[in-house]
């Protein structure tokens, strides 16, 4: 496997240092995937919405690719990835993931089509009947975007989660206080399995320069098949240059209220990602380390490499 991240890391280098056919591939495709879903979005238009102007925190999450960012994007995207990780622990994996987002952002009622979390070892999982984490099933389906006011947005869902129906509402508030941008953000969850869950997460930024932000998260949620009360949190500093290379490091601390008081998982990451030699072909690399209570807390070490291709809107 590594002679394969280090073939496909060569030929990339050697292919993207001139124009060739595969610029020419990425703009049709790309300009085919803007034009349909513009297509249906005058369709069924009958005004236009102007869009929003990304701040230096949105810009930066959009770079990251991270949770905030495809929970709230009405950005027109597909998104193809290669991982290869190494873990002490577990073992070396590798992935292949698929996500898109096809938004009908003109329309008074904003529908936006999705595939999130699709991958090869989730289908793998599916097609032969295997147990699989909540968090790692793909989902797809059609969102709608709903502005209760200037500072309340709402998005509602609909969908299947691996060979569940399910509905989803969220919520969220953004407010202003001294130096700091507070988002409260409130998600419901049903399954057809009556299974409801609901998540809470609280986002605490700060400008310290024109290249980084700091964010403070407060998360918890609860499950009716799960008991008690995930809780955690996460502290994260955020550094995007002008020459579109990114770099995030976080510290995750997390834990259930079953667990009377005690942090079940420490999580200690570093992420450094830059665009390199086309402005839609990404790279990262993520150390991390974890301390989890289901190994006694024994040190884990991971080292994740990977590689996106981006069709769609590019800043």
């Amino acid at each position: 496997m590594q002679k394969f991240v280090f073939f496909l890391f060569l030929i990339t280098s050697q292919v993207f240092a001139q124009t060739t056919y595969i610029d020419t591939f990425h703009d049709f495709f790309s300009k085919k995937i803007v034009d349909y879903s513009t297509a249906v979005d005058d369709f069924l238009s009958d005004s236009n919405i102007s869009q929003e102007k990304n701040n230096n925190y949105r810009t930066t999450d959009a770079f990251f690719r991270n949770a905030k960012y495809i929970d709230e994007t009405q950005e027109t995207f597909i998104s193809l990835g290669f991982q290869y990780a190494v873990d002490s622990i577990t073992s070396q994996k590798f992935n292949v993931s698929l996500d898109a987002h096809l938004p009908l952002s003109k329309t008074n009622k904003k529908y936006n089509l999705f595939i999130k979390n699709l991958t090869k070892d989730n289908v793998h999982d599916f097609v032969n009947n295997a147990t699989q984490n909540e968090s790692d099933i793909p989902e797809l389906g059609l969102n709608y975007f709903k502005k209760i006011s200037d500072t309340i947005n709402s998005k509602y869902s609909i969908g299947v989660h691996g060979i569940k129906l399910f509905t989803s509402a969220r919520y969220s508030i953004t407010k202003n206080y001294k130096t700091w941008k507070i988002e409260p953000t409130q998600q419901l969850k049903y399954f057809s399995t009556n299974v409801f869950q609901e998540t809470t997460n609280i986002y605490f930024d700060k400008k310290l320069s024109d290249v980084s932000f700091f964010r403070t998260t407060l998360f918890r949620g609860t499950k009716t098949d799960v008991s008690g009360m995930d809780y955690g949190i996460s502290l994260n500093k955020y550094w995007l240059y002008p020459d579109k290379t990114g770099l995030q490091l976080s510290q995750i601390f997390s834990s259930n209220t079953n667990i009377n008081g005690a942090i079940t998982t420490y999580t200690t990451f570093a992420t450094y990602r830059k665009s390199v030699w086309r402005k839609w072909f990404f790279y990262s690399l993520t150390p991390s380390i974890t301390f989890d209570e289901k190994y006694q807390y024994k040190a884990d070490y991971n080292l994740a490499f990977l590689v996106q291709f981006y069709f769609g809107h590019i800043k």
